[in-house]
């Protein structure tokens, strides 16, 4: 895994620390195995975006031969973590036979606290940048 970024991304009521490797629900730590952790930092971070079977091999296990049935054990822990469910998925999607893709909404804070929404419906480059005024009012709008 590349060395983790000084940043934080939120979707509905978790927060994911990457640089302190947390995942929070309500403020609350979320256990999560380290490679399931990763696999999740993968797909946050290419958010919307099909994530196939051989990158998530090279991102999350790189130089390292790893059965397929690991990554389907890595997701099946996300999906527990997050509530989520493959028959009816909120965050992560399946693409059967070809990877997965993280459709949560997402807001990213970054070193500076600037909140940065990302909607992985819209399209690449779609994103909108906050002063913390304007993040708090769509924090109260959209819960």
């Amino acid at each position: 895994m590349p060395e983790p970024t000084q940043q934080v991304y939120g979707f509905d009521s978790y927060r994911l620390d990457v640089s302190n490797r947390q995942l929070l629900l309500d403020g609350k730590p979320v256990p999560l195995p380290a490679k399931a952790f990763d696999m999740l930092v993968v797909l946050i971070e290419n958010a919307g975006q099909l994530m196939g079977k051989d990158e998530l091999f090279s991102r999350v296990w790189p130089d390292q031969i790893v059965e397929e049935s690991n990554l389907t054990v890595q997701v099946s822990a996300i999906r527990k973590a997050l509530g989520d469910r493959k028959e009816n998925p909120h965050y992560i999607v399946t693409v059967p036979g070809h990877g997965y893709r993280f459709t949560g909404n997402l807001v990213s804070l970054d070193a500076e606290e600037e909140a940065v929404v990302i909607r992985p419906s819209q399209s690449r480059g779609a994103l909108e940048t906050l002063d913390e005024a304007a993040f708090l009012r769509l924090i109260m709008i959209e819960s």
